[in-house]
């Protein structure tokens, strides 16, 4: 799982709660309220469902990252004489 991926969740979550915040109670409010709070509601439930994925996973005993280390052709550590 990518963090910036998660971070971008929070990012647009935070950009609806400001949108929110700065409002100056008119009437046409009540509808950007409601259309932010769906986006609030909706960008924490997929944050919710991203990190039960990567708890589910975790919970098997399966490596969460796997490092692959490849040596260039002429590379020191290849040479039989080390």
């Amino acid at each position: 799982m990518d963090d910036n991926y998660i971070k971008n969740l929070l990012k647009r979550t935070l950009d609806s709660y400001k949108i929110i915040k700065g409002l100056k109670d008119k009437p046409c409010d009540l509808v950007t309220i409601n259309e932010e709070l769906g986006k609030i509601q909706g960008l924490l439930q997929v944050a919710m469902n991203t990190l039960s994925k990567v708890e589910s996973f975790v919970n098997t005993g399966q490596p969460v990252f796997t490092l692959t280390i490849t040596c260039e052709q002429n590379c020191k550590c290849q040479d039989s004489s080390m």
